[in-house]
């Protein structure tokens, strides 16, 4: 069980958090690890929202968006290894889309996937992106 918080990281400790999870997720290459993600999550037009366990809070997943005039650029997605395929990234994805729409007044909603990465391109079908969106190899 998961609970969704939406906001900006405003402590030290959450970002601490954010590092954390992005540095276990992610390949040295693909991590913003190392100052890219804290300066992404500072700009006024980001939005994140993360994801705790019930009752011990947890992070176990987060996306980073932008939204820029009326679009909405999905940065980065992350949940940790032993929580996938529970439904986490849909939800995480359902709420940033759901914020950025009334809080930010986004009509539409861009991200870029490698077409070989299966789990990710069908998260983004069921959620965010219609197939005439996508390209294709």
């Amino acid at each position: 069980m998961f609970h969704l918080e939406v906001g900006n990281p405003t402590s030290l400790k959450f970002l601490e958090e954010l590092v954390g999870l992005e540095r276990a997720t992610f390949k040295k290459n693909d991590s913003w690890a190392d100052g890219e993600l804290e300066q992404m999550s500072k700009k006024r037009n980001s939005i994140i929202v993360a994801a705790r366990l019930v009752p011990d809070g947890k992070l176990c997943g987060y996306v980073l968006c932008t939204s820029t005039g009326l679009n909405v650029h999905v940065s980065k997605i992350a949940v940790r290894a032993e929580y996938r395929r529970q439904g986490i990234a849909k939800r995480l994805m359902q709420a940033v889309l759901r914020t950025a729409a009334t809080q930010r007044r986004s009509c539409s909603s861009t991200l870029h996937v490698a077409l070989d990465n299966e789990p990710a391109v069908q998260l983004y079908r069921r959620t965010t992106i219609s197939r005439g969106a996508m390209l294709t190899r």
